[in-house]
């Protein structure tokens, strides 16, 4: 095993961690979630969640994790996999995680979790944005 297979390995860890966190904080009481996305390298990712369910079509999903700035034809929550399409849909979208200069960038906008009702644990008030 190269080192660099270790690091992503750990990378993909620590991403598998806080997508657990972010799901389980955003829908505390819900034993399976519906989530679609448009970014394949999170499919596996998300699949390894047990109460995660990956489904292909975006109507039916609690959860849409978008990579892209797309139309979503859903009324599902939207979450971003990048600061671009966190840009994108900022009057939609509750929140973002992505990777900047190799460190996780967790952030929530809280204008739009309160349009949801979404009310995070307090150990996630450091992530809460007013606008971006």
């Amino acid at each position: 095993m190269t080192l660099s297979s270790l690091l992503f390995s750990s990378e993909a860890d620590i991403e598998k961690k806080i997508y657990t966190l972010i799901i389980h904080s955003v829908f505390p009481t819900k034993q399976e979630i519906k989530i679609w996305t448009d970014d394949s390298k999170k499919m596996s990712l998300l699949n390894k969640i047990s109460s995660v369910k990956l489904i292909k079509d975006p109507g039916n999903a609690d959860l849409l994790i978008v990579k892209n700035s797309l139309k979503t034809p859903s009324q599902a929550l939207i979450f971003t996999s990048t600061y671009r399409a966190l840009e994108h849909h900022e009057d939609k979208a509750i929140g973002g995680f992505y990777w900047q200069k190799g460190r996780p960038n967790i952030l929530f906008l809280e204008p739009n979790l309160k349009k949801h009702h979404i009310i995070l644990p307090n150990s996630m008030d450091e992530y809460l944005e007013s606008s971006l």
